[in-house]
C-alpha cells in the first residue's frame, strides 16, 4: 500500500524515471507516548505537502518488553541472558540508546537517510517546534554538498 502512495507522488512532481529523484516538500511530524523529555516510544513521520500522503514513518523505541522479562527470569548478566539477546538483538525493538530527547533527531535522520532509497530527496521541510530535526539534518549534510535542505 506504502508503495502505491509513493509511486502516486512521483506522478504528482511528475518523475516518471525511476532513476531521478523527486525533490519534494515535506512535513515532518514527530509524535511521543508521554510527554517531555521521558517517553521510551515514539514515531516520526514525512508527510507530502502537496498531497497529504504519509511517505515514510519510523518508529522509535528505548524499551523492549521481551529484554525486560529475559532480564527477570534469566538474569540480566547471566550466561543464559547474553545467549539469548545475541539470537534476539535483530529483532529487538529498541533502536534508540541516546536520551529521550534525542529520538526526534535520530527518527528524522533515518527517514531523510531512506528517502533516496523510495526515490526522494526531502528539500523542503514545515515542521513544528524547536527546529531540532532541521538542524540536526542540516549538520548532517545528509544528500551532499549538491543538495541542500
Amino acid at each position: 500500500m506504502i508503495q502505491k502512495v509513493r509511486n502516486e507522488i512521483r506522478e504528482e512532481y511528475g518523475i516518471s524515471d525511476t532513476l531521478e529523484f523527486a525533490h519534494i516538500a515535506v512535513s515532518f511530524y514527530d509524535t511521543w507516548f508521554t510527554r517531555g523529555h521521558a517517553s521510551q516510544i515514539g514515531v516520526g513521520c514525512v508527510i507530502d505537502i502537496l498531497t497529504g500522503y504519509v511517505i515514510d514513518y519510523e518508529v522509535m523505541s528505548k524499551h523492549s518488553t521481551d529484554c525486560e522479562y529475559a532480564k527477570t527470569v534469566l538474569g540480566g548478566k547471566s550466561a543464559e541472558y547474553l545467549i539469548w539477546f545475541d539470537s534476539h538483538k535483530t529483532s529487538c525493538s529498541i533502536n534508540n540508546t541516546g536520551t529521550s530527547g534525542t529520538m526526534e533527531r535520530a527518527a528524522a535522520y533515518k527517514l531523510w537517510y531512506r528517502s533516496g532509497k523510495m526515490g526522494f530527496r526531502y528539500t523542503t521541510i514545515l515542521s513544528n517546534g524547536d527546529a531540532k530535526a532541521f538542524n540536526y539534518l542540516k549538520e548532517k549534510n545528509i544528500y551532499g554538498a549538491d543538495t541542500e535542505i
